[in-house]
């Protein structure tokens, strides 16, 4: 694939935490005429741009000319947008946010690229085998244990809903890997918090409230999980832009999948192939911040 044709990009879920950080990520690299950042709401007002264009619409209603035009007129789409972006969201939301998806990919027709935000959680189940604790030991290559187990509030839940959309995202795209000059790539993100993404504030409940909890051992082993899935803000526009503008032509699938975190040592998350497959490789390491213990 030649990279020199992606030159309109449009980012979905704009204005959330990770569209944001996206968006400002590829208009300060330069190289695109356009990014278009579309969100169901107007923005905060901010400094004009001349390659951003804001698109106000909603990926639910199938037939909106709004976001419909303006994925025609791009080269790639990265897809973050939701009904609800959070591990809590409901049966209903997770519907919601699998109809977005499957409506953008019915329309993508004459795109190159397709980058989907997907999650951690649709491995989730991981976190209470041996592998939570392996060095890179949890590959793609595994098949998806969907839903994280964590507590909120003292309550015990579970992420399945929300994983269940995501993983039918990837089935989706893998659906649509035979049609010509289409690729995509399927990032599973790790945990990238709002504004600054601190690792201090990575909780043993999977939650940005600061601190491990209880210091008792399912509470610590947890924490462990949660902070070796820290994903930078740095790593997570350099991941997304390198997935938009990867040469697909020595994938072993035009849709493929790769873990999306930072260079965590010890983690068990695999994250050298996409140095192979996209060309990223990142940088940053939540234990050169943080002790180990916990």
């Amino acid at each position: 694939m030649n990279t020199q044709a992606i030159r309109r990009v449009l980012v979905t879920g704009a204005n959330g935490n990770l569209g944001a950080k996206l968006v400002r990520a590829l208009l300060a690299a330069g190289g695109l005429d356009a990014v278009l950042a579309v969100d169901l709401s107007p923005p905060l007002p901010e400094e004009a741009h001349p390659a951003l264009v804001r698109i106000v619409a909603d990926l639910a209603k199938r037939h909106d000319e709004h976001w419909i035009g303006a994925v025609r007129s791009a080269d790639a789409v990265v897809h973050f947008a939701a009904q609800n972006p959070h591990v809590v969201a409901s049966w209903q939301d997770a519907a919601v946010s699998f109809d977005m998806t499957a409506n953008l990919i019915a329309c993508s027709g004459h795109l190159r690229r397709f980058v989907l935000a997907s999650s951690n959680h649709v491995m989730g189940g991981y976190k209470e085998t041996e592998i939570a604790v392996s060095d890179g030991g949890l590959t793609t290559d595994l098949p998806p244990l969907v839903g994280t187990r964590f507590m909120l509030n003292g309550v015990a839940m579970a992420s399945t809903a929300y994983a269940t959309a995501k993983l039918m995202g990837e089935r989706l795209l893998a659906a649509n890997a035979s049609r010509s000059g289409f690729s995509s790539v399927a990032l599973r993100i790790g945990w990238c918090q709002p504004g600054e993404n601190r690792p201090q504030t990575i909780s043993a409940s999977g939650t940005t409230a600061g601190g491990s909890g209880t210091q008792d051992a399912a509470a610590l082993a947890d924490l462990r999980w949660f902070r070796n899935m820290w994903l930078s803000n740095r790593d997570l526009c350099g991941y997304f832009r390198a997935a938009v503008m990867a040469d697909a032509s020595t994938w072993p699938s035009p849709a493929i999948v790769l873990n999306a975190v930072s260079a965590n040592r010890g983690s068990p998350w695999e994250v050298a192939s996409a140095r192979g497959l996209i060309g990223f490789a990142p940088s940053d390491d939540i234990w050169a911040v943080l002790p180990r213990a916990g």
